[in-house]
């Protein structure tokens, strides 16, 4: 794998992992159903599977996963293809880019409607210069623990933009937790992420370490 791919890749895990810090309630873990569409092509579809605890958080996304441990402030960005992964320290995350340093505007509307068996109102999030709407609700179970996490971070997130990128990272701002997320890309494609799952369990901790076998990209 090329070098200067990995690096992308560890800003991207950087913007999405360090979404988690100690709070004393349960381990959450939730699955989501990601669909790209467009007129005349065939729907890609993936399942994007989050693991939270009060102190690691894994986002696995197709063949890329992104892993934090808050005891250590290591982050890990791991590639399930190439059996590679990437180690970094969360707390030195270099120079933000100019145009990542905005804050997330969230904007709720009057709209509302069950999905997935949620009561949800629907926000106008503008980021980076691109909208996109998602739904949130208050009732999904996990909330209240993830509401905790974000509030905890809110120094974080001020300090550094590129964490609004996580869910944690705009929760202060969306007041609920996102449901369904609508994205249009690019060449007339559309990008539905829907919730599917969400459970309040134990995780183990192997969940959250390297594979064996795993090796780094240089």
């Amino acid at each position: 794998m090329v070098l200067s791919k990995w690096k992308t890749a560890a800003a991207l895990a950087t913007m999405l992992v360090f979404s988690g810090a100690a709070v004393a309630w349960a381990d959450i873990y939730w699955e989501c159903e990601q669909v790209v569409r467009g007129e005349g092509r065939r729907d890609k579809k993936k399942t994007i599977r989050n693991y939270y605890t009060p102190d690691r958080t894994r986002v696995d996304i197709g063949e890329n996963v992104m892993i934090a441990d808050f005891k250590t402030m290591t982050g890990y960005v791991l590639n399930t293809r190439d059996k590679m992964f990437l180690e970094m320290k969360m707390d030195a995350v270099g120079k933000i880019p100019e145009g990542l340093k905005e804050e997330i505007e969230a904007r709720p509307t009057e709209e509302t409607k069950e999905i997935a068996g949620y009561t949800c109102r629907k926000y106008r999030v503008t980021l980076m210069g691109r909208e996109y709407e998602q739904w949130i609700s208050k009732e999904v179970e996990g909330y209240r623990e993830l509401k905790a996490i974000n509030d905890r971070l809110t120094q974080v997130i001020r300090d550094n933009p590129l964490f609004q990128m996580g869910i944690v990272g705009r929760m202060h701002k969306l007041d609920g937790f996102p449901v369904r997320t609508v994205m249009e890309l690019e060449g007339g494609l559309t990008k539905t992420i829907t919730l599917t799952k969400v459970v309040r369990k134990p995780i183990r901790q192997k969940v959250f370490r390297v594979p064996k076998g795993y090796k780094p990209p240089y």
